[in-house]
């Protein structure tokens, strides 16, 4: 038997509020998700514990007898890992953070010196993951926030703005442009028009904000001279070969130079996306949570405005 701690708090959420449709939004997964938890615990058990209609769930007399071993073990162990966060956080504030693929090599260099092993007020603990990636993990409790772009709000989750940051455009430089200068010449979207693009799929975050941009100049995010892929460094290195233009933030612009790309800075209108720490807000905070937070983002604020 091979029991997991998530499908007997999966179980105790259905039982609880008698319903799979809210049992699911409390615990931040699809109906699907649940019912398919819900059918391999019943397996591992080898009993039924519910019987479901399209109207009501109702625990069968084996699920009434499993109930109560159940709750008692998920509170149990929910308050001694709550003792164990408060005991360890009494030493020191840590928070667990992922960062999504296109701010991480900026930001996870920047998070490593800042909060390093050397610091003994605040301890972080970093990764890089796909924004779904962060969102499941957040619903797991293996981190304590994420970082990207977030375009929109997702239910379930509280997002605070850490900075803004201005679109720009890069390409290969032309053999006769190829300058040494750090200055971003300034580009008009309406010049981006025809120009072969590389972007990214259109579930990322960024892409969602570039191509509402692009659809107000009149270019159709699907037009025949776009390339979509699935991620920022073969964006990057597609772009340095000749294969097309990408826009991109500003905060990828070291990324950029390494590529030895030619960097402009999009114009008329200036288009600014958003970078967020998102939390689930279901969750209760660890005790520290908030200070490290905090801090983690008001050193984020400082180091992107000193860049």
């Amino acid at each position: 038997m091979n029991v997991s701690i998530r499908q007997l708090s999966a179980f105790v959420q259905v039982a609880r509020l008698r319903s799979f449709t809210r049992a699911a939004e409390q615990l931040h997964i699809t109906q699907a998700g649940l019912s398919s938890m819900m059918r391999e615990l019943e397996a591992q058990l080898g009993f039924r514990l519910l019987n479901r209609t399209t109207r009501s769930v109702a625990l069968t007399p084996a699920g009434e007898r499993f109930y109560p071993v159940a709750a008692q073990f998920s509170e149990q162990l929910a308050g001694t890992v709550e003792a164990i966060d408060r005991w360890e956080n009494q030493r020191q504030k840590k928070v667990r953070v992922a960062c999504t693929p296109m701010l991480a090599s900026t930001l996870l260099p920047f998070i490593h010196n800042a909060f390093g092993p050397h610091q003994a007020e605040i301890a972080v603990e970093y990764s890089d993951a796909e924004a779904t990636q962060i969102l499941a993990r957040l619903d797991e409790g293996s981190i304590d926030c994420g970082i990207g772009f977030f375009y929109k709000p997702i239910a379930g989750y509280a997002r605070t703005l850490i900075c803004q940051t201005r679109l720009i455009y890069v390409r290969a430089p032309a053999r006769a442009a190829r300058r040494s200068s750090k200055a971003m010449a300034p580009l008009r979207w309406e010049e981006l028009l025809y120009t072969p693009l590389l972007r990214l799929e259109s579930h990322s975050a960024i892409q969602q904000a570039i191509d509402k941009q692009l659809t107000a100049i009149g270019r159709s995010p699907h037009a025949q001279n776009s390339v979509v892929l699935s991620h920022i460094e073969t964006v990057l290195a597609m772009a340095a070969s000749g294969a097309g233009g990408a826009i991109l933030p500003s905060l990828a612009l070291e990324r950029c130079r390494q590529y030895q790309l030619e960097t402009f800075l999009l114009e008329e209108p200036p288009v600014n996306v958003g970078v967020y720490l998102i939390t689930d807000r279901g969750r209760i905070p660890r005790h520290g949570d908030s200070e490290a937070c905090s801090a983690l983002i008001q050193s984020i604020r400082s180091f992107i405005d000193e860049r």
